[in-house]
């Protein structure tokens, strides 16, 4: 990757369809990571923390492709690592499954829903993409109290 060569990458931890692009470097650098399904068409902020940049890249559906790339910018020349691809996982079996639109979206391809799930173990927070799919969500266990 010439400036970046030690890039670590891993779906989320608590959220696996979120894709987690980490490596070392220096305070106060302006970094990114271009991303999508294919193509790059989003671009990530990294944040700076314990001598490490980190991008968490969200939206995708589950067993996603995901293609990214690193960049900084040094003085007026952008630094990019080259493209690679990882893939991201599964939702929680726990969560319900969803039956893709059926005709009459009006949205643009890439509006995502707000829904939630409750039930007697706790509930969920999901972000649906007009397909139907799961590409972002939160469980909350049962302790935490229900509002409507």
């Amino acid at each position: 990757c010439g400036a970046f060569p030690k890039l670590e990458v891993a779906p989320g931890e608590q959220i696996a369809t979120t894709l987690s692009v980490s490596w070392a470097g220096e305070p106060g650098e302006d970094v990114w990571v271009d991303y999508g399904l294919g193509e790059l068409t989003h671009r990530a902020p990294a944040s700076f923390a314990d001598g490490r940049y980190t991008a968490t890249l969200v939206g995708f559906p589950p067993l996603a492709e995901v293609t990214f790339r690193v960049g900084r910018r040094i003085g007026d020349v952008d630094e990019l690592s080259e493209t690679r691809t990882a893939e991201v996982g599964l939702p929680p079996a726990g969560l319900p499954a969803f039956t893709p639109l059926a005709g009459g979206w009006a949205g643009e391809p890439d509006e995502l829903i707000l829904t939630t799930t409750i039930g007697q173990e706790g509930g969920n927070v999901l972000l649906l993409n007009p397909d139907g799919e799961i590409v972002w969500y939160i469980t909350f266990p049962s302790r935490y109290a229900w509002c409507a």
